[in-house]
């Protein structure tokens, strides 16, 4: 793989096998665990400080990115997902935007698990640590920080689907926009595109509310033509989510899912 390219997009094989953490010797299941370990960090850390949706998203993407140039031997996930949150700061929120303290403090307390910890070393210590891997991320990342998400289709697809009440729409995409949540913590983003993804999540949605989707072109635009994504490529996603995060449907969700596809 090279080392800067513009297209942060990855086959299967370079996951499972050709991943730098896998040439350290670390397996593809414990480098899940590793990955959803730091994603939950990054969550929790934006959460602490009401940091928006969408700097969760943009550092979630950082930090599954970062992670296909560098081993989790090199690195730990706590120190990497709080770098990545700041960085994502200086990107997605308006000003006035959270501060280096702010976010190194969020980072000690969720580290510590401790909401009220006032440790003077140990915030001046993650100030150090983020200031020292912000630009390293950043340069890792070949500088290309515009990230797009599995949002802005999913708005503006669902929207487009015939023949449901506005009620309707508003839940299968409530739920469709959680399932995206949740695939933050598998690095599903490596793979599809974001409207492949959306695609994914309405059909999970779909599954778990009990909307039909039309996929029956007598009868009109099939919904992943509506959503403007390839089906084989939907399919695949449908499939990695259920593998990657078996928690985000029930087990009889799943297997209707699979079987109607």
């Amino acid at each position: 793989m090279e080392f800067c390219q513009a297209n942060w997009y990855f086959n299967k094989t370079d996951f499972l096998s050709h991943s730098p953490s896998r040439y350290d010797g670390i397996s593809v299941a414990d480098e899940k665990k590793l990955r959803s370990k730091g994603i939950k960090y990054i969550v929790q850390v934006c959460v602490s400080i009401k940091l928006p949706q969408i700097v969760i998203a943009t550092a979630s993407v950082y930090f599954h990115r970062f992670f296909m140039r560098k081993s989790f031997r090199e690195f730990h996930p706590y120190d990497v997902g709080g770098a990545c949150v700041l960085l994502a700061v200086k990107v997605e929120e308006p000003k006035p935007r959270r501060t280096l303290g702010d976010v190194s403090s969020a980072c000690a307390r969720i580290a510590r698990r401790d909401k009220s910890l006032d440790d003077k070393k140990e915030i001046e210590m993650w100030i150090d640590t983020l200031k020292h891997l912000e630009p390293l991320i950043a340069a890792i990342l070949c500088f290309d920080l515009q990230v797009d998400h599995p949002y802005l289709p999913l708005l503006k697809y669902t929207k487009e689907l015939k023949g449901y009440s506005k009620e309707v729409l508003r839940d299968l995409a409530s739920a469709a926009w959680a399932i995206i949540n949740h695939s933050h913590r598998t690095p599903i983003c490596l793979f599809y595109q974001p409207t492949t993804i959306a695609s994914a999540a309405v059909f999970i949605a779909s599954k778990v509310g009990d909307v039909s989707l039309n996929d029956d072109a007598t009868k009109g635009t099939v919904w992943w033509n509506v959503m403007q994504s390839n089906i084989y490529e939907t399919t695949k996603c449908v499939d990695d989510i259920f593998d990657m995060y078996t928690t985000t449907c029930p087990k009889l969700v799943r297997k209707k899912a699979k079987h109607e596809f």
